[in-house]
């Protein structure tokens, strides 16, 4: 059976090349579970049939959710207090390497997915924000502290929101697509894909390289 659309099934990876898009991870058949995101209309009678397939090639695939312009996408905090819903597709995923997005969140890197702000509706407690530098704001829970965004001036995009994808209640459908502001990497960390690493902003700012760096990178100064 094809898959629908420009997309392909290897065994391995699940990917979807351009348009509405299938995004899927790594399919181990010793692995553990493995979750696909699906970017195409519900009402796909071919994807149904090619999830089917799916389910059937790599049993440990056992959620899925399809997400379109229309498509209403849940998360909160880990206490539940602050609560939000996303509406439509985001307009990028990325990872961010900077030192800022890594001190708020206390990982090595970050991953994001962004949204303009008429496209985020917060629900239950009102967020904090912390203003982290002149017109970008980091928003968390006061409750429980969970880091929950990133928030400014997306330029022609206006005012955007950026989430942390792991507070959605169904991260695994926030596939990133490339890495941001790769030369404040922390030294001893990458990733193991062949993602664009961009200087700064993705798609904003040069492209460095495709892939893992070939060369450590120097320790950051105390």
């Amino acid at each position: 059976m094809e898959p629908p659309g420009d997309s392909f099934f290897d065994g391995e990876i699940l990917r979807q090349r351009s348009g509405n898009r299938i995004i899927g991870h790594k399919c181990d058949r010793q692995g553990p579970l493995v979750a696909l995101g699906a970017y195409l209309p519900r009402r796909n009678s071919r994807l149904a049939k090619y999830l089917t397939l799916v389910r059937h090639l790599c049993p440990q695939v056992t959620s899925w959710a399809v997400m379109n312009k229309n498509s209403n996408i849940s998360g909160g905090c880990l206490c539940g207090q602050v609560r939000y819903e996303t509406i439509g597709e985001p307009f990028a995923i990325n990872y961010c390497h900077c030192r800022s997005c890594r001190k708020h969140n206390g990982g090595p890197v970050v991953v994001l997915a962004g949204f303009r702000e008429d496209q985020v509706r917060f629900l239950g407690s009102d967020r904090k924000r912390y203003e982290s530098s002149a017109g970008a704001y980091r928003g968390f829970c006061e409750h429980c502290g969970t880091p929950l965004t990133w928030e400014g001036d997306g330029g022609d995009l206006g005012q955007i929101i950026e989430l942390h994808i792991s507070t959605f209640d169904h991260p695994e459908v926030m596939v990133p697509t490339s890495h941001a502001f790769v030369p404040e990497r922390i030294s001893w960390f990458d990733v193991a894909d062949q993602l664009p690493r961009f200087e700064g902003f993705s798609d904003l700012s040069p492209l460095l390289h495709n892939g893992p760096s070939s060369t450590p990178r120097a320790e950051e100064p105390t």
